[in-house]
């Protein structure tokens, strides 16, 4: 298996999606400093598989350049969850090359993203949670794959 650094923008639209799908959200220079935190421990993890997978450090590229700022969490380039779950999981293959990954601070991290950007889906606060025999009709509401492409 092979495995790549993402691209900084990459980065950070996780990162601008986390800080903008917190329910405990923080607003100005607050919510752009824990975003930044977040960019750094995404960049970290990809940095630390690459290391992991490769052995070497030098060489591999690095993250310079990837800060967050006000205008990235007011004025995101990826809103569609979907994107952002299409994305989680490209950096999910691309961080899980050490060995304790399942247990680390950056994979609890990626699964936190994915389930804002899950709970993000268009539909999600109306579907079905807990299904059974009674259930009324209206809740067996049907969706199609293009209602949540924009």
């Amino acid at each position: 298996m092979s495995m790549y650094l993402v691209a900084n923008e990459h980065i950070r639209e996780l990162a601008v999606f986390y800080a903008n799908h917190q329910w405990d959200r923080k607003h100005g220079q607050s919510q752009v400093a824990d975003a930044n935190r977040i960019a750094k421990q995404l960049a970290s993890g990809n940095l630390q598989s690459a290391i992991a997978r490769y052995g070497l450090e030098h060489g591999l590229g690095d993250f310079n350049g990837l800060t967050v700022t006000m205008c990235d969490l007011t004025h995101p380039k990826v809103n569609n969850p979907l994107d952002i779950l299409s994305m989680v999981a490209c950096y999910d293959y691309q961080a899980c090359e050490p060995e304790d990954y399942k247990e680390s601070e950056t994979c609890k991290l990626v699964r936190s993203i994915q389930d804002m950007a899950i709970r993000a889906l268009p539909g999600f606060d109306k579907a079905i949670r807990d299904y059974t025999e009674e259930t009324p009709p209206e809740q067996h509401e049907v969706f199609c794959l293009s209602d949540f492409i924009a």
